[in-house]
């Protein structure tokens, strides 16, 4: 008998989002759930360790509704990296009567996400690799998924039909993350850092409180974009 697929909700207390638990205990019961409230680079520990055991895993962030087709196509399909297709769903305050939902699309989200153990093994040292404010939470896809591309790897494989991405973020929580990428950093030769950074300097661009979710997926897009052009 094959074994379920290891699945992991990485969230911070306060912050775990109702539509998130309840999709879980529906359609991934097993889930083990994650505290990474201790430091803002402690979702990189974990990452760093999964990475280390060299096992399939996938993640379920804290503000990720998924539905009853996700585990499914994680286990059966053979590519190495898979991601689903999301929708930001905006809060009632927000959405408008009926609600609004916006697309998105941004290639390196870990939002939802399944990495198979042959990567792991191949490539063991993508995660361990990170330093200063390349380990905050906020950065950690594009820094994996630039590094894996800079490898070879093809991907990720974006999966259908979309899942709900619930994020909202408020003025002080974008306040604190500037700071604590500012915090850690060791050096201001990291693009994708300093990207992030603009982001969450630039009106209408910031990746944590979008004014529509294209807008914050263009915006990390272009930021990734060019840390690819310049380091490749």
């Amino acid at each position: 008998m094959t074994a379920p697929l290891r699945v992991l909700c990485c969230y911070v207390p306060g912050k775990l989002r109702p539509e998130t638990a309840v999709s879980l205990a529906l359609f991934a019961p097993t889930a083990e759930y994650v505290d990474v409230s201790a430091s803002p680079d402690a979702y990189h520990a974990l990452l760093a360790g999964l990475w280390a055991e060299g096992e399939t895993f996938a993640v379920v962030e804290q503000d990720v509704e998924i539905h009853r087709g996700v585990l499914p196509q994680f286990a059966a399909c053979s590519e190495p990296w898979c991601t689903f297709a999301y929708e930001v769903w905006l809060p009632p305050e927000r959405a408008g009567d009926p609600p609004r939902r916006a697309a998105a699309s941004y290639p390196f989200q870990l939002m939802c996400s399944r990495f198979r153990a042959p990567l792991l093994r191949k490539h063991p040292d993508i995660v361990s690799r990170l330093q200063g404010a390349c380990r905050h939470w906020l950065g950690l896809d594009a820094h994996i998924g630039i590094e894996l591309q800079r490898r070879g790897v093809p991907g990720p494989h974006v999966h259908q039909r979309a899942i709900r991405h619930h994020h909202q973020a408020d003025a002080e929580e974008v306040t604190r993350t500037r700071r604590e990428i500012a915090d850690l950093a060791i050096s201001g030769d990291c693009l994708v850092c300093r990207g992030r950074l603009e982001e969450l300097t630039s009106e209408g661009t910031t990746s944590l409180v979008p004014v529509t979710a294209g807008s914050a997926a263009s915006g990390r897009r272009a930021n990734v974009a060019r840390a690819q052009r310049l380091t490749r």
